[in-house]
């Protein structure tokens, strides 16, 4: 069964119901920072003028999750430690612990360290949701459809420097299956979730799948889910990632808007 097939909903399927603590920690999450609205740069129709023009105005808040650390195959270990590559296949020792840390440019990962790695990088983490976000919100617009991006990103109930990618699915799949979220009331028409899975590079080739939920915020029902996954090759973008990693956000953010426009409807405004 794949990852995205374990995340489809069940119907009443027991164990499918909205009633983990994981759960429960993500409603939560959405329900503190639904009120944070951040007005787009872009130019859009605004509620306003929709009315003037005779069309029922609909509005669309894009709330961006957290994303997971960054999966690198090999591991950037056997760059920085050229030896490991070698010693991994002998029995000798070679200590080495699973741990979550900073990438240049701020990019989280996971991967093998040893006790003398310094590879700490400082400044804020990256996630390339909330720019993804934003690219929706300039997707879903048009005439009668104004759409804006929370102002905060919705928290999993992880903390970043958890290290096990098991966790980080695990996390993402119980959002995805969730039923219901919590929203004020008059916070929007719609609410857009967007989240993200299986964000990986394996040498030459970036991976990314995009996930997303509608909720209509009056009765906190999902009405509707969709996802969209490519791979691209791009050799710049992995070499990169012991740089500053701009070749690398660059490409994740490109792969990112085609999967957006293959899934989201320009102008839809989200399910009727």
């Amino acid at each position: 069964m794949s990852d995205l097939e374990a995340m489809a909903p069940r119907g009443n399927a027991p164990g499918r119901r909205c009633n983990t603590g994981s759960q429960t920690a993500i409603i939560r999450a959405a329900s503190a920072l639904a009120g944070l609205w951040l007005a787009a740069g872009c130019a859009a129709t605004s509620p306003k003028q929709a009315a003037d023009s005779g069309v029922a105005p609909v509005s669309v808040l894009v709330v961006p999750l957290q994303a997971p650390p960054l999966e690198v195959w090999p591991d950037l270990i056997e760059q920085r430690q050229p030896a490991y590559r070698q010693i991994r296949h002998q029995a000798l020792d070679f200590p080495v612990h699973q741990a979550a840390f900073r990438l240049p440019g701020g990019i989280l990962t996971n991967g093998a360290l040893t006790g003398d790695d310094a590879i700490a990088s400082p400044g804020p983490d990256w996630s390339p949701l909330p720019a993804l976000a934003e690219r929706a919100a300039l997707t879903l617009r048009a005439p009668g459809v104004y759409a804006s991006v929370a102002g905060a990103i919705a928290a999993l109930p992880l903390a970043p420097e958890t290290a096990d990618p098991a966790r980080w699915r695990a996390a993402i799949q119980a959002w995805y299956a969730a039923p219901a979220a919590v929203y004020p009331v008059g916070v929007a028409d719609k609410v857009l979730e967007l989240g993200m899975l299986g964000w990986r590079t394996f040498d030459d080739q970036l991976s990314l799948r995009l996930l997303w939920k509608w909720i209509d915020p009056a009765s906190g029902r999902v009405t509707g889910r969709g996802s969209s996954e490519r791979t691209l090759v791009d050799p710049q973008a992995r070499a990169s990632l012991t740089l500053d990693g701009a070749a690398f956000k660059s490409a994740t953010l490109k792969l990112g808007g085609a999967l957006l426009d293959d899934g989201l409807p320009a102008g839809s405004g989200g399910p009727r």
